[in-house]
């Protein structure tokens, strides 16, 4: 048994080796065993289908098999004072598709607004295919967008987003720190007990 996971991304996947390790089961890319995910399958209005669009897109490229665990996630940052956009289009915010470009945005959108008006949250969706079966695992992290960046570490908007009880950004924290609290290492948490259960189901169906 394996995961892969619906993404060309290594910042996620490494955060999903870190989350679930403990698992001993392998994770790698789709890109990396040639799987492609055209842009244009992001194209609904909630995490929950965008999730489960990229996790179709990488299984119709896949021969027919159930030893294997087909995993996707949709994330995105809402402002509620800005109509909490981005939203599901997090991800290509500015035309350019570039990271520091969607934060540039962002921080422009944001001008004028006080600290305390920019209260923000991360929700991550993952949805996962096993055994011809969907699951989904949600996450939320709340903070506050800062009208500056800062720190080195994470991607996405993580130098903008200050966590209150680190009175760090997500840029500032290690990645093990980060799992801890992050949406995506909510969503991951819940995932991985989960799939822990199911293992033990899996071996011996009469004892779980």
């Amino acid at each position: 048994m394996q995961i892969i996971l619906a993404s060309a991304n290594r910042h996620k996947l490494q955060e999903i080796q870190e989350k679930i390790g403990f698992l001993s089961i392998p994770i790698q890319l789709s890109s990396d065993i040639g799987c492609t995910i055209d842009s244009s399958v992001e194209q609904f209005t909630t995490y929950h289908e965008n999730a489960k669009a990229k996790c179709d897109a990488v299984l119709q490229q896949l021969p027919s098999s159930n030893n294997f665990i087909c995993m996707a996630d949709d994330a995105g940052i809402e402002v509620p004072v800005l109509g909490n956009i981005p939203g599901v289009h997090s991800a290509r915010f500015a035309s350019s598709g570039k990271d520091i470009d969607h934060r540039t945005k962002l921080l422009q959108m944001l001008r004028g607004f006080e600290f305390s008006q920019k209260h923000c949250h991360f929700t991550c969706v993952l949805c996962c295919w096993i055994q011809n079966q969907y699951y989904f695992f949600e996450g939320r992290v709340d903070g506050f967008i800062l009208g500056f960046e800062r720190g080195e570490h994470g991607f996405g908007y993580d130098p903008l987003f200050y966590y209150p009880p680190y009175q760090k950004t997500f840029a500032e924290i290690s990645s093990e720190k980060k799992n801890q609290v992050s949406h995506r290492g909510r969503a991951l948490e819940k995932f991985g007990m989960f799939l822990e259960k199911y293992q033990r189901w899996d071996s011996n169906p009469h004892e779980v």
